[in-house]
């Protein structure tokens, strides 16, 4: 869902483009990562609750389709820093419910991250959004996460 149940684009409308609104479509055998990071929801559970059956199965939908163009990747889902109180709650238990079910189909490189909600000592971006200081910590943990389940 967009921000406040807005209409346009989703992701997976957008997943296949080389950039969101470009029209042209990346070549997923061209550049194969080692890793695949998925920071969704937050617009997801920010004003209007996410539907849980709805959510499970476009976000189970995306990791189908990271797997299938990366079968290699390890694919690291997080929960941004935004969100608060029920919204966080609702979206980290469903994030975690598509990872459990990934991870008891075999496929043990799916992973869940949560980045803290952000420091309003840190300041903010525009709209309320992470700034660079913020930025920068969630870097530090991804990549710390990153470094833990690939031993490097």
């Amino acid at each position: 869902m967009n921000y406040g149940g807005s209409g346009g684009p989703l992701i997976m409308d957008r997943y296949p483009l080389t950039l969101p609104q470009s029209g042209v479509e990346w070549d997923f055998k061209n550049y194969v990562p080692q890793v695949v990071v998925i920071n969704l929801g937050t617009n997801d559970f920010s004003t209007i609750p996410a539907d849980r059956t709805k959510f499970i199965s476009a976000y189970k939908e995306l990791v189908t389709k990271v797997r299938t163009n990366y079968p290699d990747a390890h694919i690291f889902c997080c929960v941004g820093p935004m969100l608060w109180g029920s919204g966080l709650d609702s979206c980290r238990s469903y994030i975690q419910e598509v990872i459990n079910y990934f991870n008891s189909s075999g496929d043990s490189k799916v992973y869940f991250v949560e980045f803290p909600q952000q420091d309003p000592s840190n300041g903010y971006g525009e709209d309320w959004h992470p700034n660079l200081i913020t930025h920068r910590l969630m870097a530090e943990q991804l990549t710390s996460e990153i470094k833990q389940k690939l031993g490097w």
